[in-house]
């Protein structure tokens, strides 16, 4: 399967990962799958509290989770 890139960042993103191991692209996916678990956690987090009358009990876990999430994450940045 060929992917036909739309612009030239995209590419030179081809090129390298065609050359094999390439730093960048490995660790936007890899950040990615880190922020997908935050997400992963505050939806468990916040189910345990659904059905139960307390929206605002299942928002606070939710927000919670992600935090204590978000605090295992080896980065630096500022969610607005």
């Amino acid at each position: 399967m060929t992917v036909q890139p739309h612009n030239e960042n995209q590419k030179q993103l081809s090129d390298k990962a065609q050359d094999g191991f390439d730093f960048d692209v490995n660790m936007e996916r890899n950040l990615a799958l880190e922020v997908v678990r935050v997400t992963e956690a505050a939806a468990l987090a916040a189910s345990r509290e659904i059905g139960r009358g307390d929206e605002k009990a299942a928002d606070q876990a939710a927000v919670e989770a992600m935090r204590q999430a978000f605090d295992g994450l080896s980065i630096q940045g500022r969610v607005v």
